[in-house]
């Protein structure tokens, strides 16, 4: 579990990640809303405004295509207004149907917002 200073209400994490057509990725801490989920309201392409909390589903805040070889792309994954924490654990969870194209993630980076 990674522990943070202060109370915090906010979590957001990014990463690079390499996947194929036949990879699938998710992610849980408390069920992120998924990129179907969300309205862009900045119009930076990320969705900001959740459309219904009962329909998160662990998606990016947007859709990201499947990647050529060796190509990486940007992930971004947040949720607002949480019950202040103080501790956060992170699950992702990655398939494949194609054992030789394995799926790669680097830069992996978090914040925790008060």
């Amino acid at each position: 579990m990674q522990q943070v200073d202060n109370q915090r209400q906010t979590l957001e994490y990014y990463y690079r990640l390499f996947s194929f057509d036949s990879s699938g990725i998710s992610q849980t801490y408390r069920p992120f809303p998924g990129y179907k989920n969300l309205n862009d309201t900045t119009g930076d392409g990320f969705g900001n405004d959740i459309i219904d909390f009962g329909l998160n589903d662990g998606r990016p805040d947007a859709f990201v295509a499947a990647n050529s070889i060796g190509e990486f792309s940007e992930y971004q994954f947040s949720i607002d207004d949480l019950e202040e924490f103080n501790g956060f654990k992170i699950k992702i969870v990655m398939t494949s149907t194609n054992e030789s194209v394995p799926i790669s993630l680097k830069d992996f980076r978090t914040i925790a917002l008060a």
